[in-house]
């Protein structure tokens, strides 16, 4: 704020009244040049950081008080980190500050599974829909506790041979692993080229996935025929209105479920920088880290059964990753190179090179059965307003 009174001697004088707040912390000097007009103000002495929840009124002096602030903490923490590095180079042991993440802060659910194993969630492995996919060793003690051995009677007899009976069917189920026949297609009857792209190196990284044209059929009906021949999944491919992969829906055959997969972050392995080619003939390792819950155990159950639970290919050195961190399933596809074995000083002999692609999920939707868009069975459904806490996770 400026007022301005003439003056015969020197003209023009220009005075500044400073704010109410700052008036006592700071001295106002007049520049004045040889023709007596007052040219600028500086300040004398250097204005003191406010503590506490102070409202400055003024902008710019805000801004200059946050990026002060800024640069003492910034000054402090690089003190703090020099004298660190001083004493480690002493020799002393010197205690470093873990980094507080989300993760470390996430709030306690009843749904966590304990890292030993859980014998409820063994039983209903060996009852859920992936139990032909992935064979389950006969039920312990502890969860199905045997019968007490009695003396053959002739009114006990027939329960024994009912016994005998069960027992037949329960080794019938428990069969040899069921390869994987996966079909993939797409939503729409004519994919875009970015489409096309993602359907042939899954194609690759996947085996025994299979891709055919949707034309006019529904979702419905290709889950019918898909279950007549035998295949083990539907993955369906859905792209957004600018032409992009943008959803998944897998559909686990013949009983489900099926879930829906929101698709974000594609990079395509042909437009990787550096980037390697593979054997799709070779079965990959699978890596499934980060699913804790209840729900991230029946989702990564049903990821983990379009792979199968046949034996990796070590020779083929094919690794696909899906990392769970905070509900963000994160695909990758790596191959390990092995690399001056014989020099054993070196730790880094063994390196990853991305195969591609790669790509982020985010689970929508979780339902009961075959595809049913509007008549279906939701187990879980995400919305915006069941994860207003960002420390709070569902997988």
């Amino acid at each position: 704020m400026f007022n301005t009174s003439p003056n015969t001697q020197s003209g023009w004088q220009y005075l500044l009244y400073l704010p109410h707040w700052c008036r006592d912390d700071k001295k106002l000097v007049r520049v004045v040049c040889s023709s007596g007009a007052v040219v600028g103000h500086k300040t004398g002495n250097a204005e003191k950081i406010p503590e506490g929840d102070v409202h400055i009124p003024n902008k710019w002096k805000r801004q200059e008080l946050v990026g002060r602030q800024y640069r003492e903490k910034k000054k402090v923490k690089r003190e703090t980190r020099k004298q660190r590095q001083e004493a480690r180079a002493r020799g002393e042991e010197v205690d470093v500050p873990v980094t507080t993440t989300i993760e470390m802060m996430r709030e306690p659910d009843v749904t966590m599974l304990p890292p030993e194993g859980d014998d409820e969630v063994k039983a209903d492995e060996r009852m859920d829909e992936f139990r032909h996919t992935f064979p389950t060793p006969p039920p312990t003690s502890e969860v199905l506790p045997p019968a007490p051995a009695e003396e053959e009677t002739p009114s006990t007899a027939p329960t024994t041979v009912e016994v005998g009976q069960a027992g037949g069917e329960e080794e019938e189920e428990e069969r040899e692993p069921v390869e994987p026949k996966i079909m993939f297609t797409t939503s729409m009857a004519y994919p875009s080229e970015r489409s096309y792209g993602l359907i042939k190196e899954l194609v690759e990284v996947v085996p025994g996935m299979q891709y055919f044209r949707k034309k006019h059929f529904p979702i419905t009906k290709i889950c019918d025929f898909a279950n007549n021949r035998g295949f083990t999944a539907v993955v369906v491919l859905s792209e957004d209105r600018k032409h992009e992969p943008s959803s998944l829906h897998i559909t686990s055959l013949p009983e489900g479920p099926t879930s829906y997969w929101r698709l974000t972050s594609l990079e395509l392995g042909a437009d990787m920088k550096h980037g390697a080619t593979c054997n799709p003939d070779d079965h990959p390792e699978l890596l499934l880290n980060g699913f804790g819950t209840r729900l991230g155990h029946r989702v990564g159950r049903q990821i983990g059964s379009l792979f199968g639970a046949i034996q990796p290919d070590f020779r083929g050195r094919r690794v696909v990753a899906f990392h769970n961190q905070r509900d963000f399933v994160f695909f990758r596809h790596y191959r390990y190179v092995f690399r001056d074995l014989e020099n054993a000083e070196k730790d880094d002999r063994c390196a990853l090179q991305e195969i591609g692609p790669r790509f982020t999920l985010k689970l929508r939707s979780l339902q009961l059965g075959l595809f049913a868009k509007r008549t279906g069975e939701y187990e879980y459904v995400w919305r915006p307003d069941s994860q207003v806490s960002r420390k709070v996770f569902a997988l």
